[in-house]
């Protein structure tokens, strides 16, 4: 969507994502692609759900700082 800057549209979007059905497995199908690496920092319970929803997908659950270094060392520039 766009940005919004306005009291009201701010007001009005949080509403709307309060008041609104969570499409995460949308999300995520519409996200996937063969070179696409899914990483959850802090936990793994969403990682968990995207590794159901896209079996045999690059899914990660990073829940330290060293974890985080280790993941960004395998990154290419």
């Amino acid at each position: 969507g766009k940005a919004r800057t306005e009291p009201e549209e701010l007001l009005q979007a949080l509403a709307d994502q309060v008041s609104s059905p969570v499409r995460f497995l949308d999300a995520v199908r519409s996200a996937s692609g063969p070179k696409i690496r899914w990483v959850e920092l802090g936990g793994k319970v969403l990682s968990g759900l995207v590794g159901k929803i896209l079996p045999g997908s690059d899914v990660r659950s990073v829940t330290d700082p060293g974890g985080v270094e280790a993941l960004l060392a395998g990154v290419p520039a």
